[in-house]
């Protein structure tokens, strides 16, 4: 067949303008759609880079119905594929899409319509490239342009890097190189440069649109528990109600958990995340598209492709891993251009969680190694040539190597799976299909590339603090987010409509400005605050918040006196006051903006906190306003005082040594239980008091890093004496009560 002369490949518009009306259903261009299009249909490579919601998808889809040929176009998502086709389709478009949720027998049909010319787009995901019979069925048609979405996933240096991205450029190559169009909603300058470097297109026409989104408030809330979150998107949606909203939580669980919470309030929410089936998310996503559903509550599986103009707020429950993956859903708010909120709850804690995605998204070496070492174990007692594997899948995988003594989550698994894969040492079907061998090469000839693994890892943790970072801020946040992306601003250094520059929204306007508690203290909130930025300063920002506060209660605990702290003139200057009580208030000063934090979590003195503590400025009128409603009398927490010392002195202490020694010299829960004649939950409840008066020991034995990620969020206002049940209720079913006051004490020994 000579595809150059299937007449049904021919434009179906003959100028844009005309596809734009007839094609489309438009009366005029967006801003940068017109310039991006003349480069398209000039036959120029180009690269577009366009904010969330402003219509880069119509770049290539106009111009690749004004144009000769087929336009293949590459998506990472399935969903996004349906949606986008389900859209095009609507309108009476050719348009298809070929994917791995199809039968082999539905596959075949599409790509022999695709020869017989019967589509002009047709969508894929890079995976699609894997098959030789589908490159081949490709290389038979007329592909006159490729466009690659989202594009920032061929870049190691992007926020949602995808392996399968790199074999675009050599698939390209193949085709006869044609036009290639990439684009995306969030790249820096440093992803512009390594997209066309990794796509191989030099001489790319790069269009930037600007930027700013002038009608979008943008607000962050410190809060010190889940309680004051909640508090907080209540108010929001109470603010907007029954109108669009989304939620965006970090994980699967956190969706389940707020959901219910909203539905408890009388709020209508729905949920959506990617372990939901295709068709449920669809149902789900149309409820919320037709405003039957008002709120939805998602992880970040939500929102590529969605056309809603009308959201009127957008909220992040956690912080999310890059200020990309925040730009790019803050920004599906008032894309109608009227105004819309995005608010995003902030709590440090919350870096836990990414911490465990990238420790388990990009395991180690000899994790690996061992997962690759498992499989051919596997294999040489399958027998056979390319052995296939049914009965094996992560979580066998990470039971079976747990019980040889590597603790390695399930997640961990997935992601050296993903590597080997990747390196063709294997191949994985679907559900039921297990994971095949094709081959079984010794661990020194593994072919994994460890350099872009490390390297990945480090760009994640670089994100995740660029992320924390903006978090923090108190200057201008539209202008910090400009200036990350080196966009240029038409307001200056002051956007005037955010939170930092024009103070609470209207729906926050009764609400403290962060978590509120009461302190009982004699101390004038001027004198205090001074001490509290005194203790910071001279701690020299080596510690976190615990520890400084550690020392300034005058704590003998073993963290404390490592640092040196109980060398320093700070050191027990506020005695009288809590543990918990000190934290809470550095807490409100990093709120209003006179202390920060590193990426480690290590808290630190600024100029504006500088400038407080040695008088040169009066104390902001929203910070005295907090600690005014903070602090009181002592009398008022006396009796929960006593209540807590009478607990903590009625088990001798003797007993409590007991468990300490031994559980320093290596004996296990259960061994400890057995020399001493008690049971194992009195064991692991000594360890939360040992743990809670300052003493160190080794837990590392006992932990699950999922645990003691989901439990350093839930548990972030605990204290020792406090009820066990309600966290119990917030962890995983198989997490037991013993394990729960397990990672409680590595919790208390990490505070301290």
């Amino acid at each position: 067949m000579d595809k150059m002369n299937n007449p049904t490949h021919a434009p179906l518009a003959q100028s844009l303008e005309e596809g734009l009306r007839e094609l489309f259903g438009f009366d005029s261009f967006r801003e940068g759609q017109r310039e991006a299009m003349d480069d398209i249909m000039a036959g120029r490579d180009a690269l577009v880079v366009m904010p969330t919601g402003s219509g880069k998808s119509l770049c290539y889809q106009l111009t690749a119905c004004a144009k000769e040929g087929v336009t293949l176009v590459i998506s990472p998502l399935i969903a996004l594929m349906k949606d986008q086709v389900d859209s095009l389709q609507k309108l009476g478009l050719p348009v298809t899409e070929i994917n791995s949720s199809m039968s082999f027998d539905e596959q075949q049909r599409r790509i022999q319509a695709l020869r017989n010319g019967e589509y002009k787009i047709v969508y894929v995901a890079p995976e699609r490239f894997r098959s030789g019979s589908f490159c081949q069925a490709l290389s038979e048609v007329n592909v006159s342009m490729l466009a690659v979405d989202e594009a920032h996933c061929v870049s190691q240096w992007g926020h949602d890097f995808r392996p399968d991205y790199l074999r675009i450029a050599d698939i390209r190559r193949q085709f006869g190189s044609p036009q290639t169009v990439a684009l995306t909603a969030t790249a820096t300058r440093a992803v512009q440069r390594d997209i066309v470097e990794q796509l191989d297109i030099p001489d790319a026409d790069i269009r930037v649109s600007g930027f700013e989104r002038p009608n979008l408030f943008f607000e962050v809330f410190h809060a010190r528990r889940d309680a004051d979150k909640m508090a907080r998107l209540a108010a929001l949606l109470d603010y907007y109600d029954g109108e669009s909203v989304v939620v965006y939580c970090a994980t699967r669980k956190q969706v389940r958990q707020v959901q219910q919470k909203l539905q408890g309030e009388g709020v209508r929410a729905a949920t959506y995340h990617g372990g939901m089936g295709l068709d449920e998310r669809a149902q789900v996503q149309n409820e919320w598209m037709e405003g039957r559903v008002p709120v939805l509550v998602a992880t970040n599986a939500f929102g590529m492709g969605v056309d809603k103009s009308d959201v009127r707020a957008v909220a992040h429950y956690n912080v999310p891993g890059s200020v990309e993956a925040y730009y790019q859903e803050a920004g599906r708010a008032g894309r109608d251009g009227k105004p819309a909120h995005c608010l995003l709850l902030y709590n440090f804690a919350d870096k836990g969680i990414h911490d465990f995605f990238a420790e388990n998204s990009y395991p180690l070496r000899t994790q690996v190694l061992r997962v690759w070492q498992y499989l051919c174990n596997q294999a040489g007692n399958a027998g056979g040539g390319n052995p296939v594997l049914f009965d094996i899948n992560a979580d066998k995988i990470s039971r079976d190597l747990g019980r040889e003594g590597l603790k390695l989550h399930s997640f961990a698994v997935e992601s050296a799976l993903r590597l080997l894969q990747s390196a063709d040492h294997l191949s994985t079907g679907g559900p039921g299909q297990g994971v095949e061998l094709l081959d079984e090469a010794k661990l020194e000839d593994v072919r994994v590339d460890w350099d872009t693994v490390e390297h990945r890892r480090s760009v994640a943790e670089r994100q995740l603090a660029n992320m924390l970072n903006y978090a923090s801020s108190k200057g201008c946040l539209q202008h910090e987010l400009l200036t990350y992306f080196n966009s240029e601003s038409s307001f200056g250094a002051r956007c005037g409509h955010c939170a930092s520059c024009s103070g609470e929204a209207e729906y926050a306007a009764n609400m403290p400005a962060a978590s509120q508690r009461k302190v009982a203290t004699d101390e004038p909130a001027d004198i205090l605050v001074k001490k509290l930025l005194a203790g910071v300063a001279r701690a020299r920002g080596k510690r976190g918040a615990h520890a400084v506060a550690g020392m300034l209660r005058g704590s003998s605990a073993k963290a404390v006196l490592d640092a040196g702290f109980d060398q320093l003139s700070t050191y027990g200057i506020c005695s009288a006051l809590r543990q918990d009580d000190i934290v809470y208030l550095l807490d409100l000063l990093t709120a209003h903006g006179l202390l920060g934090r590193t990426e480690h979590g290590c808290v630190t003195l600024n100029d504006s906190g500088d400038d407080v503590m040695r008088g040169r400025s009066e104390l902001p009128d929203a910070l005295a306003r907090d600690f005014g409603r903070s602090l009181v009398a002592p009398s008022s927490a006396q009796a929960r005082s006593r209540k807590r010392r009478a607990s903590r002195s009625s088990t001798s202490g003797d007993t409590f040594d007991a468990t300490l020694e031994l559980i320093k010299k290596g004996y296990s829960v259960a061994e400890i239980a057995e020399e001493r004649g008690i049971k194992d939950r009195t064991v692991t409840g000594h360890l939360i008091t040992l743990a809670g008066r300052g003493d160190t020991f080794d837990l590392d034995a006992y932990l699950n890093p999922a645990y003691l990620s989901e439990l350093e969020t839930v548990a972030a206002d605990w204290e020792v004496g406090d009820a066990l049940r309600p966290l119990k209720d917030e962890m995983p079913e198989s997490c037991s009560y013993e394990d729960l006051k397990i990672h409680l004490a590595q919790i208390l020994m990490n505070r301290a």
